[in-house]
Order: structure tokens, then sequence, then C-alpha cells
């Protein structure tokens, strides 16, 4: 009776532990998700949703906030920067406005200056030069997809 049986099946895979276990070691903390400075383009586009969760995230970051609020989309976007700012949880802010545009030559901008909200400035064009010519589109000169798509309402 001396003689100790070899352990047969799955215990025959358990190895013989000699030492014991090593204790847990605490986890590291995870890294903070602070940021220390956060760039913000487009902001115009931002959702009342979006802005909260933006400051959650730089609640202590300095911010570098560009867009045109002329040029929001967004059904909710803010329509004054004081009210954009408010959202991003941004009490103390410096801003700049500019008011020189480098992308389109200035009969652009000053035909699409009459299309602007009142209380937005128009664009000074860096870009003298160019023409414009804008021509009506009669109903049937249309393309057919847009027939189509104005005739449903």
């Amino acid at each position: 009776m001396g003689r100790r049986l070899r352990p047969v099946g799955e215990e025959a895979y358990v190895p013989l532990l000699r030492e014991p276990l090593p204790v847990p070691e605490p986890e590291p903390s995870a890294p903070d998700d602070d940021y220390a400075h956060v760039i913000l383009d487009e902001v115009q586009d931002l959702s009342p949703m979006e802005c909260r969760m933006i400051a959650r995230r730089a609640e202590h970051a300095s911010m570098t906030i560009v867009g045109d609020l002329g040029q929001a989309t967004h059904p909710l976007s803010a329509g004054s920067w004081p009210e954009l700012l408010a959202r991003l949880g941004r009490r103390d802010a410096h801003t700049l406005e500019l008011h020189t545009g480098y992308r389109v030559p200035q009969v652009i901008a000053d035909y699409a200056a009459q299309y602007l909200a009142p209380d937005i400035a128009a664009t000074r064009s860096y870009r003298t030069g160019g023409t414009l010519s804008v021509r009506p589109m009669s109903r049937c000169s249309r393309p057919a997809s847009l027939r189509a798509s104005s005739t449903t309402t």
C-alpha cells in the first residue's frame, strides 16, 4: 500500500504546486482621461450632446475652438459663440473672429453674403478677381432627378 497511483484523466494534467500561488498585485491605476489641450474644428455642427461629451472629457483642458457659425448644418447647433462656449463648459474665453477668406474670390463672397443670417458679418476675400454668372433655371431645363424631387411636396 505504500505505492502511490498516478492520476488518470484530467487530473493527470494538473501540475502539482510546490509553492503557494502568487498574491495578486493591485491593478495599475488607469491613466487619466484628462487632456491638456483640445483642438476642435467645425464646431458649428456640434450637437448639444456632443458638446457635453467633449466638456466632460476636457474639463480642465485649454481649447482651440474653430468654426463658422454661418455654415452650421445641425438643427440644434448653437446660434452664437457665447451659447457654444457655455455648452462646452467654457467661462473664460478669448475669442478672435477672422473676417478674411482665402478660398473663394471676392465676387463669390459678395454674392454669398446676401444669404447670410443678419447677425453674421460678411467675409472679406483675400483673392481678387474672378467672375460670377448666375442663370435662372426653368423647370424643364433641370435634370430629371431634380424635376422629380421638386414636384413632390
